[in-house]
């Protein structure tokens, strides 16, 4: 389950903020105590595109989606590939190209694809960024990292500039998330607020680093911080302030102690939006919260319930032409005993079972 990467190997000391003019940059506060609490999402699926399935198709997991191009790029880790899909489903191409040679990765840690549907991939281990050119493995190029200072995730703008977080040098955190020209191969820092860390051998829950791609913004956020930045081709467009997080104080990180009965904040993740939503799970606890906002009428709404809705709310992949992107399965109607008319439509037409890739559902909220 993605939930599982809370775990990290490091522990919170300090804050170094960089100071910026919240007048100027903040662009919507939400109050995590001031939300409406309901039962469950008000969700309005949109489309389903069942995936074609077939020996060169079949995918284990979905960890990213893009729609670009009028194509869909689905990434998947545990195989270490790139599925192609038409608009439709229609399976298309595959990027599977593991190795130690030239335009050979070891391991795909992040991947974005241009306007031109050139692929990026980071190879982190082999300090280079892979560019297959309209994702075809025969047609690469490679651009060499700074070998001093590799990075690990990475979101493109304008074919030449890396937004790139948990850069490294010698081994040590470096920036959480800088600038990285692919031309000069020179890093510039961006002005967040951002945490160090220290005592690496010791394990605690923190929050995760998201650095993602929805509506043309790059959206960053770092763990144990109450802000969530936004980024466009013009540099820093802004951020979104969360109030009401309760972090665990510096006793629980300097020893790894969790008090009963007492709430944590834990985490923001899965963090998406389109010109009228704005989407993140909010972990507290034992608890997740699936927080919605609405940027037209500036209501917040919040449910933990683990109802079928929720389920697509949790599962949030990607966005296209203002939905949000998510997957299902035939077994997860089936688990949910789901009586959707456009859902149960694509099973029967596509005789979808639970050997067939899942199916992408487009949707939004009625709020």
């Amino acid at each position: 389950m993605k939930h599982t990467y809370i775990l990290f190997l490091f522990i919170l000391i300090a804050c170094n903020t960089i100071t910026i003019k919240e007048e100027d940059n903040r662009l919507r506060t939400i109050d995590i105590d001031k939300v409406s609490k309901i039962k469950q999402h008000k969700i309005n699926i949109k489309k389903v595109i069942p995936l074609e399935t077939g020996k060169n198709s079949l995918i284990a997991y979905i960890s990213e989606i893009i729609i670009k191009n009028n194509k869909i790029y689905i990434l998947d880790i545990k195989l270490n590939c790139i599925f192609i899909f038409d608009l439709n489903g229609n399976f298309l191409n595959k990027v599977s190209n593991k190795g130690r040679g030239p335009g050979e990765y070891i391991s795909i840690k992040s991947f974005d694809v241009n306007e031109k549907g050139d692929i990026f991939i980071s190879s982190t281990l082999q300090r280079k960024i892979i560019i297959y050119k309209n994702g075809q493995i025969k047609n690469f190029k490679e651009v060499s990292v700074n070998k001093e200072m590799p990075f690990i995730f990475f979101k493109i703008l304008n074919n030449k500039t890396l937004y790139s977080c948990w850069v490294y040098e010698k081994d040590k955190l470096k920036y959480q998330i800088a600038k990285y020209d692919l031309n000069t191969q020179k890093f510039t820092p961006l002005p967040i607020e951002t945490c160090d860390y220290f005592d690496i051998n010791k394990s605690v829950f923190t929050s995760n680093i998201i650095l993602n791609t929805s509506d043309s913004i790059i959206t960053y956020y770092s763990r144990l911080t109450d802000k969530i930045y936004e980024f466009t081709n013009k540099g820093l467009n802004g951020y979104t302030q969360i109030k009401g997080l309760n972090y665990p104080d510096e006793e629980f990180f300097k020893n790894n102690l969790l008090r009963r009965g007492m709430k944590y904040s834990l985490s923001i993740d899965d963090i998406y939006q389109t010109s009228k939503y704005y989407k993140f799970l909010y972990f507290e606890s034992d608890n997740f919260n699936y927080i919605v906002y609405n940027k037209k009428n500036f209501k917040a709404y919040s449910s933990i319930n683990t109802g079928f809705n929720n389920h697509l709310f949790f599962n949030t992949k990607g966005t296209y032409n203002d939905m949000f992107v998510t997957s299902c399965s035939s077994m997860d109607i089936e688990r949910f005993d789901i009586k959707h008319e456009i859902l149960n439509n694509a099973i029967n037409t596509f005789n979808i079972n639970e050997e067939s890739n899942p199916m992408l559902i487009l949707y939004d909220f009625n709020y």
